[in-house]
Formats: C-alpha cells, sequence, structure tokens
C-alpha cells in the first residue's frame, strides 16, 4: 500500500488546527485568529510543516476559502437585506476610489491613457 507524501502533512495541518480552534474557542477569540496563528505556526517559519511555495500557496488558498465558508454561514441574510444599502453604497465607493487612486496615479507618473485602463483593467482581473 502507497501512502501519499502530502498526507501526513494534511493530518497535521488538520490537528493544529483543531487543536488551536479549541484553545481560541475557549478564548472566545474568531476563526480568523485561529487559521492566522495556524498558518504562522505551520509555515516554514514555524514547525516548517509546509515549506514548498507551491504547496504553501495552495494551503493559503484552501484556508481562505474555510474562512469565507464559516464567514457565509455566520451571516444572516435578514440583516444582510435590512442593511442592504451599505453594502451597495460601500461597494460603488470602493470600485470608484480604486478607479480614482489608479487615475492619480496615473496623472502622476505621466501615464498615457492606454496605459491607465490597462492598469484598471488588470486590477480588476487580479480581484477576480
Amino acid at each position: 500500500m502507497h501512502l501519499d507524501p502530502f498526507l501526513p502533512r494534511l493530518v497535521a495541518a488538520a490537528f493544529v488546527l483543531l487543536v488551536l480552534g479549541l484553545a481560541l474557542g475557549r478564548l472566545r477569540q474568531p476563526l480568523t485568529v485561529t487559521y492566522l496563528l495556524a498558518g504562522i505556526a505551520l509555515g516554514p517559519h514555524g514547525l516548517g510543516v509546509f515549506t514548498d511555495k507551491l504547496v504553501l500557496s495552495r494551503v493559503g488558498d484552501f484556508g481562505v476559502m474555510l474562512l469565507l465558508f464559516f464567514v457565509g454561514m455566520e451571516v444572516s441574510l435578514r440583516r444582510l437585506f435590512a442593511s442592504w444599502r451599505i453594502s451597495v453604497v460601500g461597494a460603488l465607493f470602493q470600485v470608484l476610489a480604486s478607479v480614482g487612486c489608479v487615475l492619480v496615479l496615473g496623472y502622476f507618473k505621466q501615464w498615457e491613457w492606454p496605459r491607465i485602463i490597462s492598469a484598471l483593467r488588470s486590477a480588476s482581473a487580479a480581484r477576480r
């Protein structure tokens, strides 16, 4: 029987997450703190369970997905729909502020319009 070399690392990560989650749950800390501390503990500057950059990136992406899942589980749809104006206005402000910052940066760097538009496109593609 062949054992995947990644499996012990995955089990170690799950164990560290479980122990930290239980300990920090008793201290009434949010899951965000647990994930951050687990990432530090498991990374190359902690226990060194994950040292390869590609694996580290993928495990980090998986951690972000778990975090978003748990945050989504705690969101109340009633409260979200009750405060939809804040969400819509906040999202519009964020988009307009980002576009404004790129325009100001392009102006001070003396970029031409095609380069500014290209910077806006790459910034929106990076968020996806």
